[in-house]
Order: structure tokens, then sequence, then C-alpha cells
């Protein structure tokens, strides 16, 4: 299985998004469709589900989270939620410890995040920022990174 480890704000999102929101009391609004659609042809191109490694996964469930993308176009699926730490700073580890503790083989994995909090596994870890969130050269990059197998042998675990 591919798996997609997925942050909202700074990847769906962006600033400029953000600021053409005038009612920010539904949740789903603030993720941009237009990046919802980037995501979408990394999981048509991969046929990758996501996992939630987002901080909004401590104030909505699993669920809650992937109606929000279905909302904005999403096509593809959801495996759940990176486990939480309580502090935001360890979001490489939560990620690492879900792969430990998944059931299924993970063929290959890729992070769509906007922090550098990825330092054990830069390799699997496509950068983007709260400016410019997902871009096309990032699904390039993260299709490049999903179609090349991972070794949990020889990588960070």
């Amino acid at each position: 299985m591919k798996v997609i480890f997925l942050d909202f704000d700074g990847v769906l999102n962006t600033f400029e998004h953000l600021q053409k929101v005038a009612d920010r009391s539904e949740w789903h609004v603030m993720i941009d469709p237009e990046k919802v659609k980037l995501l979408n042809e990394i999981v048509e191109a991969t046929g990758a589900k996501v996992v939630f490694s987002t901080s909004w996964r401590k104030l909505h469930a699993s669920n809650k989270l992937f109606k929000f993308l279905k909302l904005n176009g999403f096509k593809g699926n959801h495996l759940g939620m990176t486990p939480d730490f309580n502090d935001n700073s360890h979001r490489g580890l939560e990620v690492a410890k879900w792969i430990r503790d998944c059931e299924v083989d993970i063929q290959s994995f890729v992070v769509l995040d906007d922090t550098k909090q990825f330092s054990k596994m830069p390799q699997r870890h496509v950068l983007t920022d709260m400016f410019t969130g997902l871009l096309p050269e990032h699904v390039e990059q993260a299709i490049k990174i999903l179609n090349t197998p991972f070794d949990n042998s020889k990588e960070f675990l």
C-alpha cells in the first residue's frame, strides 16, 4: 500500500486562500479546492491512501477530516490519522509510529507538510509553504517518491 501523510495548513490551504474566505465558521471552506485537485492527481497516479497528520486531527475525528476533503472534491480514500504526541514538534515521530504500528505492508509513503519536522525522512518529505501550498512541482515530486519502494529495514525506522 502507498500512503500520503497529509498536513492541511500550508498544503491544502494558503494565506491567499484564507484571505478570500469571509466566513470561517465551517472548517471545510478553509481548504482550497484547487489544492485538492492537485492532491487528487497524486492519488490517481499512485493509488495512495491518505493518513491525516495535520494538526486539525486534534480537533476533528478522522471521518470529519475526510468529509472536509470530500466537500472540496477529494476522490481518494483515507486510512485514519497519526497518533498525537501532544507536541507539534514531533510530527515526524508520529508518522514513524503510525508506520511501525500499521498492520498492512507499506510499499511506499510521502509526507506532504509545510514544516521541517522530518529530518529523519527527508527523502520522503515534500516541503510546501503557507504562502503557496501544494503546487504542480510538488505533485511530480510526490508521485516520484510514492513510486520509489520503501525499505523499512534501511530507512529511518
